[in-house]
């Protein structure tokens, strides 16, 4: 593709700048990508389960192997928002602006940013940095990058919406860009954040959006800036990185990483314990009690902002029940979706569900990070629970005998979905609505729509998602926040992420 100093993109409706604002905080620490080596030393940052071939002897030095739950989809990095893509992107790709494991944001690509006026910013970009081909990263590499961020087909709304948020990119000189968004834009950094940067010379190709996600997935195109770069991906089995010699922030900890595909819980402990792996994601929680007894094994656990909630189709005129069933949508009346807020009991949804390792949700924002907003339709300090109020709001909305609903919610992209789901449905049920609880895979957002169910439930959020402003229209009704555990062998540790995610730029020594 040629080269250019400047392009226009397609401009799209957003949510109001005060909307996004309310949910950024949180949505940056789900898609933090790993923490640059500022602080003094390197960073320490379902598909159907497939049985995986665990290595036989003990890894070499410097070599790392860890348990996976999930395996990516893919290695195009604008193409899939969920966990298990956004961290191993994180390994291989940076954006301009990074977050620590708290989600602040801190220098990535970008050395610094100032805004001009109110829709112009200006970003310093770092210098001496290379790909892991050799090849020096400048300011063309960030166009085409948001160029092709808007063109890979059929991906997650959010790249799009990211490259969207910028209605022009100037390229002042190798390290200097000049991006005009489509509107005043105060949270910008954020936006970009969410996107990691790409090669142009090696992702460059015929195909609209460059080289595509299949070339990605063969390791060709797949070429950052980060501490690793690609070495081999055996689907269903391991993906295995190594140390970039190029990394702009010195060695990586690591000269080896293969991430394993262990998706059974039980599985991933046992081959912690045979010495197979030295860390694991989300041991089974039943088991941590005694992990905590056993001098071989180092637990690790961290708060997430990572925000469980259920989705209501609050727009439809009708709701598809079955193949052959519909009904007049009852949640586009307000009082009904107020209802269903009013009957859940969080606290309760904690105890039983996440044996009490998790936190309920008074709103958008995780506990620690700041204030706490109150749930929807409580005042402050009260709690949101009320089953008697939510019967008398379903029967003044005319549903005295309730109506039928079904939730789905995605197996495996949580701890502990299906107890969760059954949760809410007895709750609901307790008010009157017959619910159906359906587990679908874990990509179940890529459902078609003559599939789709009225209530969802899901996790994470995106700032550019409008969760403020569904959250006030109790479109979106919070749930939870989980609390995150790793698991290592003796003599490791892993520093926790507010996103969930594992990176082995988070595995230290243990102290």
């Amino acid at each position: 593709m040629a080269s250019f100093s400047s392009f226009p993109i397609a401009l799209v409706v957003r949510p109001t700048i005060a909307s996004r604002l309310a949910a950024v905080l949180l949505a940056l620490a789900l898609i933090a990508p790993a923490a640059a080596p500022t602080w003094g030393q390197a960073p320490a940052q379902v598909p159907t389960p497939s049985p995986a071939v665990a290595p036989e002897a003990p890894a070499a030095p410097g070599e790392l192997r860890i348990g996976l739950q999930a395996e990516p989809a893919t290695l195009d990095p604008h193409f899939r928002d969920t966990p298990a893509e956004r961290q191993i992107a994180a390994h291989i790709f940076e954006p301009l602006v990074l977050a620590d494991d708290d989600g602040r944001l801190a220098p990535g690509l970008a050395l610094s940013w100032r805004q001009r006026d109110a829709t112009r910013w200006e970003f310093a970009l770092r210098p001496g940095v290379k790909f892991h081909d050799g090849g020096d990263f400048t300011a063309e590499d960030v166009a085409f990058t948001l160029q092709r961020a808007g063109r890979v087909p059929q991906a997650d709304a959010v790249f799009a919406r990211a490259a969207h948020s910028v209605a022009e990119i100037r390229v002042v000189d190798p390290l200097t860009l000049l991006f005009t968004t489509a509107e005043p834009d105060t949270d910008l950094p954020q936006i970009l954040a969410t996107l990691p940067i790409v090669s142009k010379r090696a992702a460059a190709g015929p195909a609209p959006e460059g080289r595509t996600t299949a070339e990605f997935d063969s390791g060709a195109a797949a070429v950052g800036t980060g501490p690793y770069r690609f070495e081999q991906w055996l689907r269903g089995d391991r993906l295995v990185l190594v140390a970039s010699p190029h990394w702009w922030g010195g060695q990586p900890q690591w000269r080896s990483v293969a991430f394993m595909v262990l998706p059974d819980p039980e599985a991933r402990l046992a081959a912690l314990r045979d010495g197979k792996v030295d860390i694991v994601e989300q041991p089974p929680q039943a088991a941590l009690g005694a992990l905590r007894r056993d001098g071989d094994i180092v637990l690790s656990e961290g708060a997430s902002a990572r925000l469980v909630h259920v989705a209501l189709d609050a727009k439809s005129e009708t709701l598809r029940l079955a193949a052959d069933s519909t009904i007049v949508n009852p949640l586009r009346n307000e009082r009904v979706r107020e209802a269903l807020d009013l009957a859940i009991d969080r606290e309760q949804i904690v105890r039983n569900a996440l044996q009490g390792r998790g936190s309920a949700a008074a709103g958008l924002e995780p506990p620690g990070l700041r204030p706490a907003k109150p749930a929807a339709g409580s005042a402050a300090g009260e709690s949101a629970y009320n089953p008697a109020r939510a019967r008398k709001l379903l029967a003044d909305a005319g549903y005295v005998e309730g109506f039928a609903l079904t939730l789905t919610a995605p197996d495996g992209r949580f701890r502990n979905v299906a107890e969760i789901a059954r949760e809410v449905a007895g709750m609901w049920a307790r008010i009157g609505v017959k619910v159906s609880v359906e587990l679908l895979a874990a990509d179940a957002r890529r459902r078609g729509p003559d599939e789709a169910r009225p209530a969802a439930l899901q996790a994470g959020l995106s700032p550019l998602d409008g969760a403020a402003a569904a959250l006030e229209s109790r479109s979106l009704l919070p749930l939870l926040f989980e609390t995150t555990v790793w698991a290592a062998r003796s003599g490791l540790s892993y520093r926790p992420r507010r996103d969930q995610w594992t990176l082995a730029q988070n595995v230290v020594p243990a102290p």
